[in-house]
C-alpha cells in the first residue's frame, strides 16, 4: 500500500509539472509569437518606406497572416493541453481517493481477523481452528486482492 500511495503521489507530481510545463510552454511561444508580429511589422514599414514595389508588401502581408493562423492553431492546442492536464488531476484525485478506501478496507479486515481469532475456542479443538483460522485467511487474502 505504500508503494500504492508512493505511486498517487507520484502521479500527482507529475501532473504538477505536466500543467507547469504547460504554462512556461504558452509563455515561450507568446514570446516567440509576439517578437515574430514586431519583426514582420519592422518589415512591413521598411517595404512601404523604401520600396515603391507593391507586390513586396502583399508578400509581407500574406506571410505575416500566415502565421495568424499558425499562432491560433498553437492557441488551440495549448487549450487542449490545459484540458488533458486537468482531466490527469482528476484521475490521480481519483485514484487517491480509492487508495486511502483500501487502506480502510485493509485496516478493517485486519481488525476482523484479530476479533475472529480472539473469539475462537482455544483448547477443545486446535486442529479445526487451525483449518478455520486457515480458511479465514485464504479468505480475506482473496477478498483484498478483488479489491
Amino acid at each position: 500500500l505504500r508503494a500504492t500511495k508512493m505511486q498517487a503521489s507520484a502521479s500527482s507530481a507529475q501532473a504538477a509539472q505536466l500543467s507547469e510545463l504547460s504554462v512556461n510552454i504558452k509563455k515561450d511561444l507568446t514570446t516567440i509569437s509576439s517578437d515574430m508580429v514586431r519583426e514582420y511589422g519592422k518589415a512591413a514599414k521598411s517595404l512601404l518606406k523604401n520600396s515603391g514595389t507593391h507586390d513586396q508588401v502583399m508578400q509581407s502581408v500574406r506571410l505575416l497572416s500566415s502565421h495568424e493562423a499558425t499562432i491560433l492553431s498553437t492557441q488551440d492546442l495549448l487549450k487542449q493541453m490545459r484540458s488533458l492536464c486537468t482531466d490527469l488531476k482528476l484521475h490521480v484525485d481519483q485514484t487517491e481517493k480509492s487508495l486511502q478506501d483500501v487502506q480502510k478496507l485493509d485496516d478493517l479486515l485486519i481488525e476482523t481477523e484479530i476479533a475472529a481469532r480472539g473469539t475462537q475456542p482455544s483448547s477443545s479443538s486446535s486442529s479445526s481452528s487451525s483449518s478455520s483460522s486457515s480458511s479465514s485467511s485464504s479468505s480475506s487474502s482473496s477478498s483484498s486482492s478483488s479489491s
